[in-house]
């Protein structure tokens, strides 16, 4: 990997209806399924999209957005595309070195050729922070959702600048329910007005392929880089007496008693608005707008999470007891309900899950 991307110092900020269709087009055909995105900074769609997590467009649809009017190019990930995963090293872990120490840390695990495979041999692309994408498909594994992998606390200047943006990300993914805008997407789509370049030789036809192991071996060495501190505590108060009806286990005594805010709140989310048992929350880290939605299914209080900078698939449905295991738990969701056992949910009677 080379030091941080240098841009021109007036890049181009507008790119050729022509050019930006065949680009489009380019990655259709390398199998992936394309979606059009706003060129007014905000990175968002310019349709709605979530059919499109789980079937791709025609290609003549495809070749429609990109030839009516003024968009960027942005791939599904996941599924969809092929088991299609984008690792993301963002520009401040190029500025900080991170980005260096995880070349390094490859490199002594025994993982350079694969680094060099995916860097210098498939599709990497600069980004308009400065920061680096590859794209890869898995083979013998399904993608997992938008994972963040390696960050830092937020400085006390930081934080001055913004209190609620208190973890920096390093590095991550992009995979199940996620998507990431590409090359040649204009400079107007992102709001540094930088444009998205592709590294010499990238094209989407150049995707490789890994093994599932390999991509739990890239994975584990990003994680080694993590400097967040450790999973806060549960936050459920402990039950004094039995929660449950007979028989059931923790994970749907914890789904039916407890609130929405007993979670997200010490999470980092804020509550932007609500309306009976309906609510509007924002994810840690944004300062406007809204991310998420809990109460509005009539049978089942779910977060739908519609941004993609999240743990969770956008657009899918998330039982408090699967947020609970993601954020406090690592994902371990047997950990998860042994300790919401302990903490009295569920039927006492029942043995802990093993």
């Amino acid at each position: 990997m080379t030091d941080a991307a240098t841009y021109p110092p007036r890049p181009e900020t507008t790119v050729n209806r022509d050019t930006l269709s065949r680009a489009a087009l380019a990655w259709y055909d390398a199998g992936c399924a394309v979606i059009p995105i706003r060129l007014d900074g905000s990175k968002a769609p310019m349709i709605a999209w979530k059919t499109y997590q789980q079937h791709r467009a025609t290609r003549d649809q495809t070749t429609r957005w990109f030839t009516a009017g003024r968009v960027a190019i942005a791939v599904v990930c996941g599924a969809v595309s092929g088991q299609l995963e984008m690792l993301e090293l963002e520009g401040r872990a190029v500025a900080e070195r991170t980005a260096a120490r995880f070349v390094a840390e490859l490199h002594t695990a025994g993982l350079g050729d694969l680094w060099h495979r995916l860097n210098f041999d498939g599709y990497a692309e600069r980004t308009p922070s400065g920061g680096l994408h590859l794209l890869y498909r898995v083979d013998g594994g399904d993608v997992e959702g938008n994972t963040r992998l390696a960050a830092r606390p937020a400085t006390p200047e930081e934080l001055e600048r913004d209190p609620a943006d208190k973890i920096k990300v390093w590095i991550e993914t992009r995979g199940e329910g996620g998507y990431v805008i590409v090359a040649p997407s204009p400079a107007a789509a992102h709001p540094a007005g930088r444009p998205w370049v592709a590294s010499a030789g990238s094209r989407p036809d150049r995707i490789p392929t890994i093994t599932a192991g390999q991509r739990a071996a890239l994975i584990g060495v990003a994680r080694r880089l993590d400097r967040t501190p450790a999973s806060p505590a549960t936050p459920i108060r402990r039950r004094s007496r039995p929660s449950a009806t007979r028989d059931e286990p923790p994970g749907e005594a914890f789904d039916r008693q407890v609130d929405w805010t007993e979670l997200l709140t010490p999470a980092g989310w804020t509550l932007v608005r609500r309306s009976g048992r309906s609510r509007l929350w924002r994810r840690p880290g944004k300062t406007s707008g809204v991310s998420a939605s809990t109460g509005y299914a009539a049978d089942r209080d779910r977060l739908y999470v519609f941004s993609t900078s999240t743990p969770f698939a956008a657009h899918r449905p998330v039982s408090k007891f699967h947020f609970y295991a993601t954020m406090f738990h690592g994902g371990d969701h047997v950990r998860a309900a042994r300790a919401l056992r302990d903490a009295g949910f569920g039927d006492q009677r029942r043995p802990a899950a093993s």
